[in-house]
């Protein structure tokens, strides 16, 4: 192919620029990594080049909208003005992605809802967010507890999907050692095995759960958190129901925690100073002094800030 004259290279940068927006959302520097891998347009990357693209978009009606993953093309040259039942029609769709129970295709299909949000009078984004954000039903709560259950009876491992404090998904893989009820609400006390942790799950915030043939191993010992409290700490320090006295002295007490969540576990010791050390294993070991050079950071930062 010819190269482009350089009249006219303004001109397809923007249209560039314009194909890259209908596709997805990106941020600067992917724009720049795009365009330089066409051949065909010369480079013009400065902050006045893109200023000028952008205000080009504005005079066409297009806007641009600048979001914590870079830039969204709110809409687009040509519309279409769904009708109430399409609308419905779409929507029941969103609702409907995560029961593919697969992951891949559940993105490609957001991806392709996402890509269609600019060409119709529905905000599908934000729809895409609702339907994240929507707890689950009664009944799909029940067929998650059974399966819960059935996976533990078996002894076999699960695939959980489930929803963070932070909106984030995460994905484990785990064996379940308990269901319990607490003020109504349930939750799945679970093991990983390749974090060799344990794990509290609310089954509200659960997506998905796929069983595997894999069977569990056995978890007792590997589960196991053994951590020492000292001072006036050991005279006041109630056991837990799920914790189990080993050794004990003057001053004082040395205990095995099995079931708690990993999470909540060390935040717990950390609440304790200097009268309560980590015993074993030694990943629980790195990861609490991890957890403290952490803190100690966020302070001297936010100290030089001051």
């Amino acid at each position: 192919m010819i190269k482009s004259e350089k009249s006219h290279d303004t001109g397809l940068r923007i249209m560039e620029v314009l194909k890259i927006l209908l596709e997805e959302d990106v941020d600067k520097h992917t724009i720049i990594e795009k365009l330089k891998s066409n051949n065909d347009i010369s480079n013009a990357y400065t902050n006045e080049a893109y200023l000028k693209y952008f205000n080009t978009f504005e005079l066409l009606g297009l806007n641009i909208e600048k979001t914590s993953e870079g830039y969204s093309l709110k809409n687009a040259l040509h519309h279409i003005e769904l009708t109430v039942q399409e609308e419905k029609i779409l929507i029941k769709l969103i609702k409907s992605i995560n029961k593919l129970n697969n992951k891949k295709q559940e993105e490609t299909i957001k991806k392709l809802i996402s890509r269609l949000d600019k060409y119709v009078n529905l905000d599908l984004k934000d729809e895409l967010k609702k339907a994240e954000n929507e707890p689950i039903s009664e009944s799909l709560k029940i067929n998650i507890i059974n399966t819960l259950k059935q996976s533990m009876e078996d002894k076999s491992e699960v695939t959980i999907t489930y929803k963070k404090r932070n909106g984030t998904k995460e994905t484990l893989d785990a064996a379940i050692k308990k269901i319990l009820e607490e003020k109504g609400h349930y939750y799945v006390m679970c093991f990983n095995p390749s974090m060799l942790r344990n794990k509290r799950i609310s089954i509200n915030s659960i997506m998905s759960v796929k069983r595997s043939p894999k069977q569990a191993q056995d978890l007792k010992s590997k589960s196991s958190v053994i951590f020492e409290v000292y001072g006036r700490l050991s005279k006041s320090y109630k056991i837990k129901s799920w914790e189990t006295l080993n050794d004990f002295g003057d001053g004082y007490l040395r205990i095995t925690n099995t079931k708690e969540d990993f999470d909540i576990l060390l935040h717990r010791l950390l609440k304790y100073g200097e009268n309560c050390k980590i015993i074993q294993p030694s990943n629980v070991i790195n990861e609490f002094l991890s957890l403290t050079d952490d803190i100690l950071n966020n302070l001297e930062e936010n100290i030089c800030q001051k």
